[in-house]
């Protein structure tokens, strides 16, 4: 049975990868500023995407000493969504963002109610209580957008 799995970057980093597992890897704006190396995605299912945006909802600052911070837009979700239409339930999935707790979660959430999928999260919990709002509602809003415009 496939599943919806969130986890952070060193995890996923020491995954073995798998031909038939999409991944979608979230990136964060500091990662070159820590001169931190993003995933390769070198050997997983080839619709596999890295998106960059930070773990923060408008209005917030992600912490002193950063010089940007990159929101999670529209254009981020279309690709998720367009990408979960196009294999739905027929592969497996792991979302990643740095702590593997919030972004990560918050995609893997989506994902899992719109394919009915198991979502296992760190350590294997099933809990994405810890999901960004701003990313939830997102997805949420682009979904039906598209879903609303369908219908006209």
């Amino acid at each position: 049975m496939n599943k919806v799995i969130f986890t952070s970057r060193k995890k996923f980093m020491n995954m073995p990868p798998d031909k038939d597992t999409v991944v979608i890897s979230i990136i964060s704006s500091f990662l070159d500023r820590d001169n931190i190396e993003p995933p390769v995605l070198d050997g997983w299912h080839p619709d596999s995407i890295q998106l960059l945006f930070d773990d923060i909802c408008p209005g917030e600052l992600i912490g002193e000493g950063c010089a940007r911070e990159a929101l999670m837009n529209n254009l981020h979700a279309e690709l998720i969504i367009e990408i979960l239409d196009k294999h739905t339930n027929k592969v497996n999935w792991v979302v990643h963002c740095e702590a593997g707790i919030s972004r990560s979660a918050a995609v893997a959430r989506f994902i899992g109610e719109t394919t009915d999928l198991p979502i296992i999260g760190e350590g294997g919990a099933h809990d994405t209580a810890n999901s960004t709002p701003h990313v939830s509602a997102l997805l949420d809003r682009v979904r039906w957008s598209e879903h609303f415009n369908e219908e006209k």
